[in-house]
């Protein structure tokens, strides 16, 4: 029970079936953004007082911000799954566009934040929650083998992570205004429109 707890989340984990169809709309456009419901939990507050953890008494949510572009690059760029076109749509220009910040943020262009993820593409790593960044005290991916990492991260060209230290300082982010989103462009939410049933 303990352990299974450790992954207790919504969505819940899918079936290879379901998974391989996840795969399918990730490349084709049916799936508009990869994000995280990012839930830092230690594990004591996530299992809670109960004698053994249960479903019903275990908070839902895991932490996964900082492991979900290593795990979509190596799995999903990498293994051929994806195009480097749809990764970026996927992790950086759809977001941008989505929430009416594509004026600024989003791609490399003239006029735009110079905000850049600098990746080793063949930096091979194992994901360990001692080596993550949030205040947590687990990883779902603990022990979890992938390939290429980010290594230097600007913001507005400046480094907030070189040679994977952190540079940021306090006071340096700033608000950007966003402009109104068109819901026409919203899409219909993957759940909604996937029968989960496997056959």
């Amino acid at each position: 029970g303990r352990d299974a707890a450790r992954f207790v989340f919504s969505p819940p984990p899918r079936t290879p079936h379901s998974r391989e169809h996840l795969w399918r709309l990730l490349a084709d456009g049916g799936i508009d953004l990869w994000s995280s419901d990012h839930s830092p939990y230690y594990f004591a507050d996530k299992i809670g007082k109960a004698p053994e953890p249960g479903f019903t008494t275990t908070l839902s949510g895991i932490p996964g911000l900082e492991t979900r572009l290593p795990l979509l690059f190596s799995e999903g760029l990498l293994t051929g799954r994806l195009s480097l076109q749809r990764y970026l749509d996927l992790t950086s220009r759809n977001a941008a566009a989505i929430y009416g910040l594509d004026h600024r943020k989003g791609r490399i262009a003239p006029g735009l934040d110079a905000d850049l993820a600098l990746w080793d593409p063949a930096r091979k790593w194992t994901i360990g929650h001692e080596m993550l960044h949030s205040r947590v005290d687990f990883s779902p991916y603990e022990g979890k083998a992938v390939t290429g990492k980010p290594i230097t991260v600007l913001l507005r060209g400046e480094p907030l992570i070189a040679g994977e230290k952190l540079q940021a300082q306090a006071g340096f982010g700033g608000f950007v205004a966003r402009r109104p989103s068109d819901p026409a462009k919203a899409g219909t939410a993957v759940e909604d429109t996937t029968p989960w049933l496997d056959p």
